[in-house]
């Protein structure tokens, strides 16, 4: 806020340089403040009418969320209580389906051993802004419970 203050004081001046008086605003300082409010309208009407379903498509974060909701609903309705799921969000995932969790190291594939050695009982997805090192090929050197088509997040057994 403070780096903006002396850019708002050149646009609230008027024309000749003299300081506001009475309200008057520079047609600069009007034209600028009126496309910010525009702008800033219209993003927002978007992202309501798109969260809404009524116009154009749902915002990307929110698609994120309900596909990783949905495949954590089914983790906790379909995994055994005693399960342990290595994953890259263990906190997340304790919290959405009440299993143990250990973090899943970078690369999945060359850790079974540790999987192994710590009882994990399936491996979880469930990040879409982080690409898994499994990816659809090699999806069959595992037993696939359950995974979403659009960001392929997904739970397996190793």
């Amino acid at each position: 806020v403070d780096a903006l203050w002396p850019l708002a004081r050149r646009l609230l001046r008027r024309g000749d340089g003299e300081a506001l008086v009475r309200g008057s605003f520079s047609a600069a300082a009007r034209v600028f403040l009126l496309c910010a409010i525009l702008l800033n309208a219209y993003d927002h009407v978007n992202y309501i009418l798109g969260k809404l379903d009524i116009a154009g498509s749902r915002p990307e974060w929110l698609q994120s969320f309900d596909e990783t909701g949905e495949l954590l609903s089914w983790m906790h309705d379909h995994l055994p209580p005693g399960s342990v799921v290595a994953t890259e969000n263990p906190p997340l995932v304790h919290l959405r389906t009440g299993l143990k969790t250990v973090w899943a190291a970078a690369d999945p594939l060359k850790n079974r051993d540790d999987f192994a050695r710590r009882n994990v009982s399936h491996l979880a997805h469930v990040s879409a802004y982080h690409t898994s090192s499994i990816s659809r090929t090699d999806a069959p050197n595992f037993k696939i419970l359950r995974h979403t088509d659009r960001r392929f997040l997904y739970v397996l057994e190793p």
